[in-house]
């Protein structure tokens, strides 16, 4: 079971997993978040990917989880923030995307609470600085 989110006001897409997670839901569930993605025609966001409610989570699950990551930052994530379910998924996690981690573009937590974005400037914003 899962659940994505769009707050236009933030760019930031909300995305949750829960529930017995498989393979088959994770690819399911990485093809409709990159179809929410597509609709910012590029602009940049942010992302909190929850799955600290997840049961079943193996490697392959966290290998696909991955490549959903990956793709978010191909269509233009600036941030995605991992919350995972335990400490040991957190040091797995990071060592398998320690460039991204070191790189500001990802990190791993343990409560929502806990996640930073840099919020982006409005065009009104840009155009004032200039």
């Amino acid at each position: 079971m899962y659940l994505i989110s769009y707050f236009e006001k933030g760019r930031m897409i909300e995305a949750s997993l829960g529930g017995k997670v498989t393979a088959g839901e994770v690819e399911v569930f990485g093809e409709e978040v990159v179809e929410v993605v597509s609709l910012l025609e590029g602009r940049p966001f942010n992302m909190l990917l929850d799955f600290s409610k997840a049961k079943g989570i193996d490697d392959s699950v966290l290998q696909l989880l991955g490549e959903v990551r990956d793709l978010c930052h191909e269509l233009g994530a600036q941030k995605i923030s991992s919350v995972v379910p335990n400490e040991q998924v957190m040091e797995h996690q990071i060592s398998r995307r320690l460039n991204h981690v070191m790189g500001g573009q990802e990190e791993f937590i343990l409560d929502s609470a806990y996640a930073q974005f840099t919020p982006f400037a409005l065009p009104e914003e840009i155009r004032l600085a200039a």
